[in-house]
């Protein structure tokens, strides 16, 4: 083993990559680590590696897959996992918004980094639905919701998508339906340089609904500031036949703009020098 250092920290990722597909797919990681086992075990057979070598690899890989395993299986004493069970009531929540709002015409929904939950000390994450374009709130804001928490499920579906490990990999056990904006307290107002960009895109967003209206502004938002929200299914099967449904995603266009941009001023600051 010529350069240890990086065949244990190689060993060490590997594990915390199959401890994550351990979490989805646990037959599929149980093969790859009794492969491994076995191929170590061939390889000391064949004299290709001394019995010390394949310790100092397999230890740190098994110490990867516990760490990972342990780390998303381990909550704090305060997280709400621990603390509060969902019923039929409806519970006040408080934390800071800590996703850009994702808002169109019918609702609009963010993630929440919980402080309490019926003025009781809570830790974790929750993604907050509150019905209507709820436009007092944003980015970084500290916030009072009132709603019912709900526990993520799907359709069950053999092979389709699994919302609830969705949002697992993000930390996220528990819904909140909000049914009005009015039951949104804003207790202290975000602030920074992402708050003011998020802000500015707001603005871009209620000024193309005061100016323009039906397909053609939602497709406006998308191109421009990547709001999706407002898109129909008939205007994205549009779309999809077409083979342009890059034109309305975050992709060639916008790096093309932000690209743009870094150019103008790059060249700006090279003519100044």
């Amino acid at each position: 083993m010529q350069k240890p250092v990086v065949s244990l920290t190689l060993a060490y990722v590997a594990g915390l990559l199959l401890g994550l597909a351990a979490l989805h797919f646990p037959s599929a990681a149980g093969f790859f680590i009794i492969a491994g086992l076995l191929t170590a075990g061939l390889l000391i057979r064949l004299r290709r590696m001394t019995p010390a070598q394949a310790l100092l690899l397999i230890l740190p890989f098994l110490i990867g897959i516990f760490a990972y395993l342990y780390s998303t299986a381990w909550f704090p004493p305060e997280h709400y996992t621990r603390t509060f069970t969902p019923d039929r009531f409806e519970h006040s929540v408080a934390g800071t918004i800590s996703s850009p709002p994702d808002r169109d015409r019918e609702r609009t929904a963010f993630i929440l980094d919980l402080s309490a939950i019926d003025n009781i000390p809570a830790s974790g994450k929750i993604r907050v639905s509150v019905r209507g374009a709820a436009t007092i709130i944003g980015y970084g804001d500290k916030v009072d919701a009132f709603g019912r928490e709900f526990k993520p499920a799907g359709f069950y579906n053999p092979g389709g998508f699994d919302y609830a490990s969705y949002l697992a990999r993000d930390s996220i056990y528990s819904t909140l339906s909000v049914k009005r904006e009015d039951r949104i307290k804003i207790l202290n107002r975000g602030s920074g340089i992402i708050r003011t960009i998020l802000d500015w895109r707001e603005r871009i967003r209620q000024t193309f609904l005061a100016s323009t209206s039906g397909p053609g502004s939602a497709i406006l938002q998308a191109m421009v500031i990547g709001e999706e929200g407002d898109l129909t299914e008939d205007v994205r099967d549009r779309f999809m036949t077409a083979g342009v449904t890059h034109i309305i995603s975050i992709s060639g266009s916008h790096l093309a703009m932000m690209a743009l941009v870094c150019f103008g001023l790059i060249r700006g600051l090279t003519l100044l020098l």
